[in-house]
């Protein structure tokens, strides 16, 4: 019986081992942006300064309500891809 119980627990920890390593892999992969991630939040980055431009150009030319969405929609799109693209 002795030889039976530590049989089950070599088993029980070569499966935890592997669980760990491809828990860690899966942790890594996950938690650093792809090169495709980074490029989206560039492409982003840019059409939120394109955002903000139009949006300075609506206020300017007394479109308001267009003019400040704009601004608004560029600034929140440019912090949200900057804090994707400098996520480690």
């Amino acid at each position: 019986m002795k030889k039976h119980n530590e049989k089950i627990v070599e088993l029980s920890q070569e499966l935890s081992k592997g669980n760990v390593q491809k828990s860690l892999e899966t942790a890594t992969r996950v938690t650093r942006p792809s090169k495709a991630t980074q490029a989206a939040s560039l492409l982003g980055t840019t059409l939120g300064v394109g955002l903000l431009c139009g949006g300075l150009i609506g206020t300017v030319l007394g479109k308001n309500v267009i003019g400040l969405s704009s601004l608004a929609v560029g600034a929140l799109t440019i912090v949200s891809n900057m804090k994707n693209f400098k996520r480690k």
